[in-house]
């Protein structure tokens, strides 16, 4: 089962560095070297939680396009979405990833998971 509190309390946190590059060394003087983002342990766990949840959306592209308009996905635009909302809006700053690496890590270091897993409990608490 996934643990939203503990998520919740892993990217509450103003000073997160979730995540590190590290250089792909080549020993060859014309290759450019190329480097990739780490996860910590924390997002990596996360990751994997997340995708065994019902959060994650197949049709959240669309939702998002109505939802965030454009907007910078800010706290007031999060804490308008509602429950689909929310789910689609998380799923695409998880899928983003895939497209552009090191994003996940930069959504919880500008605390975007944050704010959507508490708007997301909120939700299913009915607050």
């Amino acid at each position: 089962m996934f643990d939203i509190d503990r998520y919740i309390e892993y990217f509450n946190d103003d000073d997160m560095e979730s995540m590190s590059f590290q250089k792909k060394s080549k020993d060859q003087p014309d290759v450019m070297e190329m480097s990739s983002s780490v996860y910590d342990e924390g997002l990596e766990a996360f990751i994997q939680d997340i995708y065994k949840t019902d959060f994650l959306l197949m049709d959240y592209m669309e939702i998002v396009e109505n939802e965030v308009k454009g907007h910078p996905l800010q706290a007031s635009t999060i804490d308008r979405l509602d429950f689909k909302g929310a789910c689609a809006v998380l799923t695409w700053i998880v899928r983003s990833d895939q497209f552009s690496e090191g994003a996940l890590g930069e959504a919880a270091e500008d605390r975007q998971l944050y704010r959507v897993l508490v708007r997301i409990k909120s939700l299913l608490s009915g607050i």
